[in-house]
């Protein structure tokens, strides 16, 4: 448990530095941990920049790398990467440059993470530098916050709250959708157009109406507000 805190705490800092969020960055680290590929955040960041360079998804990278490792080299076709097979060996080309590597997991993997790494080292840095980097970052510090308050044991105490404000919220909401609200309306405009001639009248059916509300609703209106 107490490794698995820090692999996160790590793939937290991971996201909050590149276009990609948590959530992305650890099904992309589980993939590799499933695939028998790297599990290291060297990987992580070479996939990620190829993957950034390219406007594709990171976990796309990851399962075009799982794939050739095992031969099969279709997918890299998505990311500019062509390959041709010669006996023991695999020629890849990339911008024209060829690279003939062992036909094997290790030396395709490592072939792989090295390009990611000499052709866009800043890939994902730039990106982040961008609006919707930006955007993407707030949106992994606010999980890292939340994560942070579970972690601290505060997780119960402010669900309580946000649940009673759910329950109150969704009460009003059913007395909108159900009429309930507009039918206190109608009668209300009622009384004013036709039973009361006097404002004072008028008024004492406003302060009944709103007293039978509060006899109804009193408990959920003050769970909102509070």
């Amino acid at each position: 448990a107490t490794e698995a805190q820090e692999v996160f705490k790590i793939l937290q800092d991971f996201a909050s530095n590149t276009p990609y969020d948590i959530e992305q960055v650890t099904t992309a680290f589980t993939q590799l941990v499933n695939y028998g590929l790297t599990p290291s955040e060297r990987a992580l960041k070479s996939y990620g920049n190829t993957a950034s360079a390219m406007r594709k998804d990171l976990s796309g990278m990851v399962e075009a790398v799982a794939d050739a490792v095992t031969g099969e080299f279709e997918r890299l076709k998505e990311f500019g990467i062509k390959s041709e097979v010669e006996g023991n060996n695999v020629k890849f080309t990339f911008r024209g440059v060829t690279t003939s590597v062992k036909n094997d997991a290790e030396a395709i993997e490592g072939y792989l993470i090295k390009l990611g790494e000499t052709n866009f080292g800043d890939a994902m840095e730039s990106q982040a530098k961008t609006l919707g980097g930006r955007i993407d970052a707030l949106g992994s510090a606010w999980e890292n916050m939340w994560y942070e308050v579970g972690q601290m044991g505060l997780a119960d105490a402010i669900g309580g709250g946000v649940e009673a404000a759910t329950d109150g919220i969704e009460t009003i909401t059913g007395m909108l959708q159900s009429g309930e609200i507009q039918a206190y309306l109608d009668i209300i405009g009622a009384y004013f157009g036709s039973t009361f001639g006097t404002i004072g009248e008028g008024a004492s059916a406003i302060a009944s109406w709103m007293g039978e509300v509060w006899a109804q609703h009193g408990d959920t209106i003050v769970r909102v507000v509070g």
